[in-house]
């Protein structure tokens, strides 16, 4: 007895811990493109909700229309009653599976929406933290008269823009790992405080005259990095922008986390602390409880009218 009641309460709490694991997928979320391809993925679950949504008002509009032109073709007075009065039962039918649609079209749309403002948000800040710079050819100069050169540094042509680049690479999938929308528990989206923080690291490498071939050593003062190095004449620096060779720094990938649900290991109803949200003072919660209403949200459902007897038969 003792032993059961043990394995109960074992397998009890295994399961509280079981039901709590976020996805696979989005545990392994990691980096702003990473965030970018779940949001994808649940942007074509929406979608396919929406088209779903859409495709059952127009199946039952089409059978109340058909049904009333029967209805009136008919010069049976036999037939014509009873396909007129099935033909009034359709059409309310369609009217109302197309205000329940209409709302739930509102939802759909509305968490799309902001689903575009996220992916736009994620796109330029993975963007930034893929940045690659470099020196401008022919692009230096003396400051006028004083004592100082201009060295013009741009971005380069190679820096990707956006997450296409990473999708197509990745197959819409994070580390192999395949996203389900459905199983979906934390939003991961772009953190606009931490941008500085997760832009790529671009070094600007100079040419010593020698000596400068000791151990890599941390990253401190220009004084401290090059006071073993023999500086040559500033002409003979060569100065270079490069990302190979560099030691890597620390640096915080810059996306943050809002649960969707209430309970924070299940799906379920939606956080009420994002309930009073509103797309001005808080846009990343009230983008949240969109997404989370337009999930707990299946499309408009409806089965036509099925006809026998002597109405099938007309």
């Amino acid at each position: 007895m003792i032993i059961y009641l043990f394995l109960a309460v074992l397998m009890g709490f295994c399961a509280v811990h079981t039901q709590a694991a976020e996805y696979p997928a989005a545990e392994a979320i990691n980096t702003p493109c990473e965030a970018d391809i779940y949001l994808e993925a649940l942007e074509a679950t929406l979608k396919q909700r929406l088209t779903s949504n859409a495709a059952a008002v127009k199946e039952l509009s089409g059978q109340a229309r058909l049904l009333h032109l029967a209805s009136v073709a008919t010069q049976d007075e036999t037939k014509s009653c009873p396909l007129g009065a099935i033909a009034v039962a359709a059409a309310k039918k369609a009217a109302e599976i197309t205000t329940s649609s209409q709302q739930r079209a509102h939802t759909f749309k509305l968490a799309l929406t902001q689903i575009a403002k996220l992916r736009t948000e994620l796109a330029a800040i993975a963007t930034i933290a893929q940045l690659k710079l470099t020196m401008k050819a022919n692009g230096h100069r003396r400051k006028d008269t004083s004592q100082a050169t201009h060295s013009i540094i741009q971005a380069d042509a190679t820096t990707p823009l956006g997450c296409g680049t990473q999708h197509k690479a990745t197959e819409g999938k994070i580390n192999s790992l395949e996203p389900n929308p459905t199983k979906l528990l934390s939003l991961r989206i772009a953190d606009a405080t931490k941008t500085a923080d997760g832009t790529a690291d671009n070094v600007l490498e100079l040419v010593m005259s020698g000596s400068c071939n000791k151990s890599p050593q941390n990253y401190e003062t220009w004084s401290s990095a090059a006071a073993s190095c023999v500086q040559g004449t500033i002409t003979s620096l060569s100065p270079t922008i490069t990302q190979s060779g560099l030691k890597e720094t620390d640096r915080t990938e810059p996306i943050k986390s809002l649960q969707l649900y209430a309970n924070p290991g299940t799906v379920g109803e939606c956080n009420s602390a994002y309930s009073a949200a509103t797309e001005n003072d808080k846009p990343a919660e009230y983008a949240a409880k969109a997404i989370c209403n337009a999930m707990r949200t299946q499309p408009a459902a409806g089965k036509q009218l099925t006809l026998n007897g002597e109405a099938l038969a007309a």
